[in-house]
C-alpha cells in the first residue's frame, strides 16, 4: 500500500519514551524519504509533487516519467524553521526521486524505481550571500535617496551576478546496474 501525506509531523520525546506533537509543518507535496545532515541536523527529504505521476511511474517506470523534487527543512531547536526547494524536475533528468543527501557542496539524489542518481554540484550558489544582503541594504538606501539611475544599476548588476551563479551549476547523471 502507498501512502502519499502532505506534511511532516514533529514529535519531542519524554524521559518515557512518549511523545508530543510539538509541529505540524505542511509541505504542499509529497515526501518519500527524509535525511538527517549529521553536521546541521537539517533535513533533506525527497518528494513527489504530482501524486499520480509517481503512482503511474511505479506502476509501469517504462511508460509513466514522474516529477521529482528535493526540499531543505532547516532545524532550529528540533522545529522547522524555514524550507527551501533545492531541485524539481519534471521527470527527464530523474523520475520518482525518493531520497536526497548533501556531501562537500554536492547533492545526491536517488530514485526508488530508476536505476540513476543524479549530482547537482555548486548548489549552494543559489542561496544568498553577505554579499547580495549587503547589495540589496544598498540598494534599499539608494531607494531612499531617490538615486534610481544608481539602483537600477546595481539591480542589473545583482541579477547579472545571480544568472552567473546559475549558469556555473553542474548536473551529472550515473547508472548504476
Amino acid at each position: 500500500m502507498l501512502s502519499l501525506g502532505s506534511q511532516i509531523l514533529v514529535y519531542s520525546r519524554g524521559e518515557d519514551n512518549s511523545l508530543t506533537l510539538q509541529q505540524v509543518f505542511p509541505l504542499y507535496t509529497h515526501p518519500d524519504s527524509a535525511v538527517l545532515d549529521p553536521v546541521t541536523g537539517d533535513l533533506f527529504i525527497g518528494a513527489h509533487p504530482i501524486a499520480h505521476q509517481y503512482i503511474n511511474h511505479v506502476d509501469n517506470p517504462a511508460k509513466h516519467k514522474a516529477a521529482s523534487q528535493v526540499l531543505h527543512l532547516r532545524l532550529t531547536e528540533g522545529n522547522i524553521t524555514s524550507i527551501t526547494e533545492l531541485l524539481y524536475d519534471d521527470g527527464i533528468l530523474i523520475s520518482g526521486s525518493s531520497a536526497a543527501v548533501v556531501y562537500n557542496n554536492t547533492l545526491l539524489v536517488g530514485s526508488s524505481v530508476d536505476k540513476l542518481y543524479v549530482f547537482l554540484t555548486s548548489f549552494s550558489s543559489f542561496l544568498p550571500t553577505p554579499c547580495h544582503f549587503l547589495l540589496l541594504l544598498f540598494m534599499v538606501l539608494l531607494l531612499f535617496l531617490q538615486q534610481q539611475l544608481l539602483l537600477l544599476l546595481l539591480l542589473l548588476l545583482l541579477l547579472l551576478h545571480i544568472a552567473s551563479s546559475i549558469a556555473t551549476t553542474t548536473l551529472s547523471t550515473k547508472t548504476y546496474t
